[in-house]
């Protein structure tokens, strides 16, 4: 026999379980995100997607002290802020992002200004540093 108690105060919900003879008690805590999303101990929502983060990244406030440089409240790559929150995904910063065919900051070559698509004329080539 199992009996569960619920109970909830300010969007933090402790679940009481106790198992018949009372051999096992245990207490489980989560936090309800705006979605309805509940997160377990230990984590916390994202502010701009419905998953729970257990870090920093995905909060929506850029945490300097523990390496991040972006933090646009998810933690999908390709939106202009890495998963991690540790990259600026853009063209032109130097980095080979995932979604870079080249990038004009890394080497002199010629690459159109979305660091994707293929230059269609010699005014979409963007060179830095040749």
């Amino acid at each position: 026999m199992r009996i569960a108690h619920r109970i909830e105060l300010a969007g933090i919900m402790s679940v009481l379980v106790v198992v018949a003879g009372g051999a096992c008690l245990r207490y489980t805590t989560t936090v309800e995100c705006d979605d309805g999303l509940r997160c377990p101990t230990g984590s916390s929502c994202a502010a701009a997607q419905n998953v729970c983060i257990s870090g920093t990244c995905g909060n929506g406030q850029i945490e300097y002290s523990v390496g991040e440089v972006c933090d646009d409240g998810n933690i999908l790559d390709l939106d202009g802020c890495s998963g991690d929150c540790r990259v600026i995904e853009a063209c032109g910063n130097g980095v080979m992002d995932e979604f870079e065919r080249c990038d004009p900051s890394i080497e002199c070559v010629e690459c159109s200004g979305d660091c994707i698509s293929a230059p269609r004329s010699s005014v979409e080539i963007v060179q830095v540093g040749c």
